[in-house]
């Protein structure tokens, strides 16, 4: 993604996803 507003999209969601991933693995 080339767009900062993408980027700063994409970090949220990549940090959502890995917050989720260590519940379940908690």
């Amino acid at each position: 993604v080339v767009t900062p507003t993408g980027n700063v999209l994409v970090e949220d969601l990549t940090l959502k996803v890995e917050q989720g991933s260590n519940l379940l693995i908690t």
